[in-house]
């Protein structure tokens, strides 16, 4: 009993880093990436290298976001005195400033999905065949906005820039794909907590030694219950995973998204309450 004893702050703190995982879930937050042991994998490396990738795409898309809002407030000053003055010096102005706004817009675009896509590339849990799908998706864009963008910088007539704005028309699906995108990340973070809270659960049970305990105890007891909240967090989650596979099922799971994921929530957080209990259990 005297190594078990030893061994409990090791599950105490693996259940603090599933609580915490599950808290910066519920809030949003971004998660800071703690210190690694000095003897580090190549796994490690690279899961290091991504979180830096990630980190500085949300910073460059941070950057042209804020330039594209500046670049349109150019825009709609540019287009009001343009109504008001209707002068060839203020037609000229405002095909400068459309053009300017166009490819701020087309950067940050760019930007977006580049997130979007080290995200899904760095999620856990989600189906090979579906984060494939749509990496892809993701590259696709991507390219074929840099492609855009760099044509855009060659033009400078208005009826140049005028085509390459009815060009644009290609890339309205942006928002539908996004969605899809989140929708992914939001199951894929509850999938990670499922994934490390179940061999948890499994280790308790062998500190304590629930297998070796009566049918009519309450440790037993207290274990299978854990159990149950475990499996209906499966079920609830397996629901989702087949859900998200149907035709514009993400984008639905998207826009309800704490009517769609609260069920999981709930048996999450009840499972990670009783293994809490059991560490405690007497």
């Amino acid at each position: 009993m005297k190594n078990k004893k030893n061994l409990r702050p090791l599950f105490l703190i693996s259940l603090f880093v599933l609580s915490f995982l599950f808290s910066i879930l519920l809030l949003g937050v971004t998660l800071v990436k703690a210190e690694e042991p000095a003897v580090k994998t190549d796994l490690i490396w690279q899961k290091e290298r991504l979180e830096e990738d990630i980190a500085k795409t949300r910073q460059n898309y941070s950057q042209s976001l804020e330039d594209y809002r500046n670049q349109e407030r150019f825009y709609i000053i540019a287009y009001d005195q343009h109504v008001s003055l209707k002068t060839l010096a203020s037609l000229e102005d405002l095909v400068i400033k459309t053009k300017a706004v166009s490819l701020s817009r087309d950067q940050a675009l760019i930007n977006y999905l580049e997130l979007l896509k080290l995200n899904l590339y760095a999620s856990e849990g989600v189906e090979l065949l579906l984060k494939n799908q749509y990496l892809g998706l993701l590259e696709e864009k991507i390219n074929g906005l840099k492609k855009h963008r760099q044509e855009l910088e060659g033009k400078n007539s208005q009826k140049e820039v005028q085509s390459s704005l009815d060009d644009f028309v290609q890339y309205t699906d942006l928002d539908k794909i996004s969605e899809q995108v989140l929708a992914l990340l939001a199951l894929s973070r509850l999938q990670r907590i499922y994934d490390l809270a179940l061999p948890l659960k499994k280790d308790i049970d062998k500190l304590l030694d629930v297998g070796e305990s009566s049918a009519l105890s309450a440790l037993l007891r207290a274990s299978e219950e854990t159990d149950k909240t475990l499996s209906q967090a499966q079920n609830n989650l397996n629901l989702l995973w087949e859900k998200s596979k149907r035709a514009n099922s993400l984008e639905s799971i998207y826009r309800n998204l704490t009517k769609e994921l609260n069920p999981v929530y709930i048996n999450l957080s009840q499972s990670l309450a009783y293994l809490e209990e059991l560490m405690d259990f007497k």
